[in-house]
Order: C-alpha cells, then structure tokens, then sequence
C-alpha cells in the first residue's frame, strides 16, 4: 500500500515512534549501500525523558490502562448504600522515549564520528528533557568538529527552538525541513525546504573533506517505511491531524486522500 501523500505523510506523526525506529534503519541501509568502503553507518539510541501528559504513553504488552467510574455515578447505578473502598490516584511517572540518531564512522581509526544524522522528534522541539539533550547534541558535534545533519518530519513543537530560522523570510518556510552543518564551516548552514505537497528531495550528507558528499534520497525510504510498516491499513485517515493543517493545505490533503 501506497501513502495517498506525494512526500511525507503527516498522518504518519500518530505513530511517531515505529515511525522513527523504521526511518533510522532504512536510512542506515541505503547509506551504507553509498558510503565509501572505510566508512559506516551505525545507529545509536538514547532516552529523553517525556511528560505523559505532553507526549501520548504507549500502550505495551502487559500493560492495561482503565478509565474509572466517578464514585457518584458509581453508587447510583448499583446499592446506594454500598461501601466503597479507600480509593489512592497514582500519578505516572514520566516516561522515557528512545530516539536514535545516526553516526557515520571511519572504520580506518576506529570508529571516529565523522557525521551525525538526527529525525528530530516532537519532543525535541518542546522544553525539556528532550530539548536540553537535543541542544548538547548540537553542541557536541560542534566542538567535535562533526557534520550535523538534521531533518524535521514532523509538524509537532517548536521548529525556532532548535533550528535558527527566526529570520528567515516567509517563503522560506516550508512543513517539513533539513539542515546541514558542515564541519569545515562551522557558522553556517544549509536549509533545504520539503514543502508537505511535494516528493522530499534529497538531503547531502557531508562527510571527510576529501570525500564527495553522498544524496540521502528520503522519498524511497519514506515510501518503503509506510509500505513495510502497513500504516495504511489501520483507518490512519480517520483521526484529526494535531496539530491541524493551515486552512489551504488541510483542503488539499482533504482531496489527495479522497482521490486515493
């Protein structure tokens, strides 16, 4: 099955989670099928620590999560003169989201961190533990001398808290973007815009100086992704988009799934 949506999907932001794992995985496939033979791309994964009342809690197995009856309600729909037992709310904890962030590493020195490839997440964009975390990230890669590559599929949070596009004239912004930071020029960046009705276009990932960047291609890894992940196929287009569309693109992604 194929996403209705000519580029990234924005319904896909409902399942972020698979989502990212499945993005971060594809993209290490494709770039390792390109990098040249002393380089490698490899996954890591760290926690960010979320409030479950800003990021939705999975559900997982073994796990069951009950609405109760208002005690009121509860005692006049059964013996009004019943006791209850002594009732204790437990609030959840905050959870901790796994993000995966990708390195490429020159095999010949053992594993020295050449580039960094970031799909920021939503709770990257929003105060926090994931921002903060998210910030030394940036600035790590900075002081390391070490290609930052970051790409924004989601329309969730703040885009201005961790991209500095403040400034950016209107027709510049787009749904959907990627930044490059290159090692060799350290205050300056590359903005690619992927505007939400059109294929994502390719992304370059900067490697060693003396290297030819290679093309990240995202719209193959997106398509395999929603194909693979069969996301289309749990009434995805039922929901309300949150948060919702600007009045012109909400009607045009109205007639692209109902053409579909």
């Amino acid at each position: 099955m194929q996403s209705p949506f000519p580029g990234m999907d924005p319904y896909l932001e409902f399942d972020w989670g698979d989502f990212h794992s499945r993005m971060a995985s594809a993209t290490t496939e494709q770039l390792n099928d390109r990098l040249p033979d002393d380089l490698a791309c490899r996954s890591e994964k760290r926690l960010v620590v979320c409030d479950p009342e800003v990021v939705n809690r999975p559900i997982v197995p073994h796990v069951a999560v009950f609405e109760f009856p208002d005690p009121e309600r509860f005692a006049a729909s059964g013996d009004p003169t019943a006791a209850l037992a002594e009732e204790v709310v437990l609030k959840l904890p905050p959870y901790e989201f796994p993000q995966h962030s990708l390195n490429i590493v020159d095999l010949g020195t053992g594993g020295r961190v050449i580039t960094t490839i970031e799909f920021v997440s939503p709770v990257n964009k929003r105060p926090g533990d994931g921002l903060e975390k998210y910030r030394q990230k940036q600035k790590e890669c900075l002081q390391a001398k070490v290609n930052l590559v970051e790409i924004d599929l989601c329309r969730s949070g703040d885009r201005k808290l961790i991209f500095p596009i403040a400034n950016l004239n209107e027709w510049k912004h787009s749904t959907y973007a990627a930044l490059v930071n290159r090692a060799t020029r350290p205050f300056e960046a590359s903005l690619f815009r992927l505007p939400i009705r059109e294929k994502l276009g390719g992304i370059p990932i900067p490697l060693r100086p003396k290297d030819q960047e290679v093309v990240l291609e995202l719209q193959p890894i997106v398509d395999h992704v929603y194909r693979t992940g069969r996301y289309g196929a749990f009434g995805l287009y039922e929901r309300e988009l949150q948060p919702p569309l600007n009045s012109d693109d909400a009607e045009w992604s109205k007639r692209v799934i109902e053409s579909k």
